[in-house]
């Protein structure tokens, strides 16, 4: 049994209690959304900006390792080039993606599914 197992048998467990069901996911008032429901959506909202500070820090050197003697240095990095990839990086991601995207998402939205009146 290993941990998506584990969670496999709880949530079939879960669909067979009906009250079980009524306590996780109807009652906010009770002790385990606010215990456990809210903790895990705070979680949940700190995910992303906590992704991209790790992948800020990441993309910054240290001056302590860039002056320190023992770093050997590896002649075939250019740091121009570095600092361009990385902004190439960054523009594709925040620029040339939603430049894209948003046109498709509109012809999606204003030529999409037509559902009949009923």
């Amino acid at each position: 049994m290993n941990p998506p197992l584990w969670a496999v048998l709880a949530s079939v467990i879960v669909a067979l209690i009906s009250p079980l069901q009524q306590e996780l996911f109807y009652n906010t008032h009770g002790f385990i959304h606010n215990s456990f429901v809210l903790a895990i959506e705070t979680a949940g909202a700190v995910a992303i900006p906590l992704i991209l500070i790790s992948l800020g820090a990441s993309l910054v050197k240290s001056p302590d390792v860039i002056d320190s003697p023992t770093a050997p240095e590896d002649p075939l990095v250019d740091p121009k080039m570095e600092r361009r990839g990385i902004f190439l990086a960054l523009f594709a991601r925040m620029v040339l993606v939603p430049l894209v995207m948003t046109p498709l998402l509109v012809a999606v939205m204003y030529f999409g599914v037509k559902y009949p009146s009923l």
